[in-house]
């Protein structure tokens, strides 16, 4: 008979599993896969979570991610253009070193969307897939052209390759 009652330190210590505090302090919920791949999630900018990779690009929990405002501060209107909204970044660029300086990188969240399409909110509501587009110095930083055409299926399973690949 199954004993659902019994803890998960119990549980690990009576088959004797060797437990690092450091993978599972790592180890993504399932809420917050759930939420990397729709709404995002919400960190401070001194969160431990998050990393900086030496190629520039983000990890979250070991997940790459990418960074953006989720909002606009007016009404959306039919045919608003994505290039008058906030931008995704894909690294650490000179545009988020400006922003952290300005005390201002609490209003971003993470994400792993690969589509391009992000949940964004203006004053009359939340879009659930605005087009949003990529930094341009964050293209010119990464891949070494600000016009890049950004494929996230590639950026996410590449590696950190970046624009080092040939």
């Amino acid at each position: 008979m199954i004993n659902f009652g019994i803890t998960l330190k119990n549980l690990i210590e009576s088959y004797n599993i060797e437990v690092l505090e450091e993978n599972i302090a790592n180890c993504l919920t399932k809420i917050e896969i759930d939420r990397l791949g729709k709404e995002g999630i919400s960190l401070d900018s001194n969160s431990d979570k998050l990393k900086i990779m030496p190629d520039g690009t983000f990890e979250y929990k070991d997940e790459r991610v990418l960074y953006y405002i989720p909002k606009a501060y007016f009404t959306k209107r039919i045919g608003d253009a994505p290039s008058s909204l906030s931008r995704v970044h894909i690294v650490f660029c000179r545009t988020l070193k400006e922003q952290k300086k300005k005390g201002t990188f609490s209003q971003y969240k993470v994400t792993n969307r690969k589509d391009g399409k992000y949940h964004y909110r203006f004053n009359d509501g939340i879009v659930e897939n605005q087009e949003l587009l990529v930094c341009q110095n964050c293209l010119q930083q990464f891949y070494g052209t600000k016009y890049h055409n950004m494929d996230y299926e590639e950026f996410f399973n590449k590696g950190r390759q970046g624009k080092k690949s040939p």
